[in-house]
């Protein structure tokens, strides 16, 4: 079992259900690690693991039971996202992710052979919440969850035999030509400190040759990474005349832990000041007309857009914030106190930095945003809950400014209802069209 005390730091135990023997620790005590999808070998003696325990990028790692030793099966020079081992033991499943897009390798153990699995559109494992890639009993056919950015989630299969995967499902049909959506582009923008931060940017559809409203849409987490997966908000907001960027700010995953924990506490506004970075690559590489560029984000990245528009209210013509943190001391107070556990060595303790999650709050500088916000929050979110809303609209209203409240009394910390969906979505894009295109509240 794994023993979590924040997102990149576990411990790996060996557990006796019969209770005979006491719980053994199995990694390195006070070794910050990662160790997911542990899954036993065949004969019982090792588990095989995706670790990064003494790397930077985690890897396919064997822990041998009775010594605890781990070795690396292999060490790619980018970030592996998931493993998985065939149940005859004899060959093992890995996906790399260079930058953000993911390939399939199959490395059979014995000999170190490796075949990557072609078929699958530019895309990566559909596996929010749950495994993306499992073996039939026999260990010949890998079932693969997988999404692209022209295709909505899909099993797809491969054999022993064949190089390729091949689609088994066809689930959520799209009823567009999928080549009428656009593949977004690979880009990096310079940042303050001279780094490039890695985003994936959408081109706009056809429309006028003036300079488009852009849409900067922020990935929650922070430990996340924007990738290209079907994404219909974004589809849809390209189709409509916006350009789209997604970045991967400082404290992204998928490219070590070192740029990992380039946010971590009191680097925190660090990460926003990439944000404003991209709004000046934008203006500066002529991809979007520098006065109609809005900022969209949730969760953690509706702490961003918050952050945003009270850091550099000058560069944010709206912003739209979805379940997101508006004040760190009220959150960390109020979240379940499961989740204030992992997330403080992340954003600081209570104890230790409460002048501080004070001072870098949104909620303390409310009265600089100028921009027009829609704020959209489940008022039964366990994780941020909807304090941190209601506290930031009442603020804005108190203040005069243009703040549009969405509260859905049967969500949560995702907008899971259709019936949700299907108000929330248009009315977050009828928001942005009115506010960066000039369109009309009732068009």
């Amino acid at each position: 079992m794994v023993r979590s005390f924040s997102n990149s730091h576990d411990e790996l135990w060996l557990v006796d259900v019969k209770g005979t023997e006491p719980p053994r620790l199995l990694s390195k005590p006070n070794e910050e690690a990662v160790y997911e999808r542990p899954e036993w070998s065949p004969d019982g003696r090792s588990i095989y693991a995706l670790s990064d325990a003494g790397r930077d990028l985690a890897a396919p790692a064997c822990i041998d039971i009775a010594t605890g030793r781990l070795t690396y099966v292999v060490e790619p020079e980018f970030d592996v996202d998931e493993t998985a081992l065939d149940p005859t033991g004899q060959r093992l499943a890995y996906v790399l992710n260079r930058d953000g897009e993911a390939e399939i390798i199959i490395r059979t153990l014995e000999s170190g052979a490796e075949r990557t699995i072609g078929g699958l559109p530019p895309g990566a494992l559909y596996a929010y919440w749950q495994n993306g890639l499992a073996w039939d009993r026999a260990g010949e056919q890998l079932a693969i969850s997988w999404t692209a950015s022209r295709a909505s989630p899909n099993v797809y299969v491969n054999f022993s035999s064949d190089p390729n995967a091949h689609q088994a499902t066809r689930a959520g049909g799209l009823h567009v030509n999928p080549s009428r959506l656009p593949e977004p582009e690979h880009v990096q923008y310079p940042t303050f400190d001279g780094r490039q931060i890695p985003a994936l940017y959408y081109a706009p559809g056809s429309g006028p040759g003036s300079l488009p409203p852009c849409v900067v849409f922020v990935h929650g987490g922070p430990e996340g990474q924007y990738r290209p997966t079907f994404q219909p908000l974004v589809q849809y907001l390209a189709s409509a005349g916006f350009a789209v960027l997604a970045p991967n700010v400082r404290g992204s995953s998928g490219y070590g832990r070192p740029y990992m924990r380039l946010d971590d506490v009191r680097k925190r506004m660090d990460s926003v000041r990439d944000l404003a970075h991209a709004a000046y690559w934008l203006r500066d590489s002529g991809r979007a007309d520098p006065a109609r560029i809005a900022v969209y984000g949730g969760s953690y990245g509706g702490f961003m857009v918050l952050a945003a528009l009270t850091t550099y209210p000058e560069l944010w013509a709206a912003g739209v914030d979805l379940v997101g943190i508006a004040n760190f001391v009220t959150f960390l107070e109020n979240t379940g106190p499961w989740r204030r556990h992992l997330r403080e060595a992340e954003y600081g303790s209570l104890a230790n930095d409460r002048d501080f999650l004070t001072s870098i709050s949104p909620i303390t500088s409310v009265e600089k945003i100028r921009a027009p916000l829609l704020v959209i929050h489940g008022a039964n979110d366990p994780r941020v809950p909807i304090g941190e809303a209601e506290q930031m609209v009442e603020r804005l209203r108190a203040l005069g400014r243009t703040v549009e409240f969405i509260r859905l009394e049967d969500e949560g910390h995702q907008i899971a209802k259709m019936k949700n969906k299907l108000i929330v979505f248009p009315t977050a894009v009828r928001f942005l069209r009115r506010h960066l295109m000039g369109e009309s509240a009732t068009s």
